[in-house]
């Protein structure tokens, strides 16, 4: 994915990234007001990856982070005024140790 991104935009494409501090834990995703506004009147395009894989947490951490985290990531993505949507998703077809 990110070599296509440099091959059509070129490297620079990776200078406009700004990190901004958040927690899928949390409602608006910890994101100040400041920040929450940044995300959503500039980006185009979003990640989710944040999960627990914990096989040994209890429910409720496991339901925080999976399911209720994402609704806020999805929530944030609704508000986003210039986000083009779409899916990505991968199947792992082979586990190592």
């Amino acid at each position: 994915m990110y070599e296509k991104l440099i091959e059509l935009q070129g490297a620079d494409i990776f200078k406009k990234l700004v990190a901004v501090s958040g927690d899928v834990e949390e409602e608006n995703l910890g994101l100040s007001p400041a920040d929450r506004r940044l995300v959503t009147e500039n980006v185009d395009v979003v990640f989710h990856s944040a999960a627990t894989l914990d096989f040994e947490a209890t429910l409720r951490p496991t339901v925080t982070i999976n399911l209720l985290g994402t609704r806020r990531v999805v929530q944030l993505c609704k508000d986003a005024a210039h986000l083009k949507v779409g899916f990505c998703g991968y199947i792992l077809m082979k586990c190592q140790e």
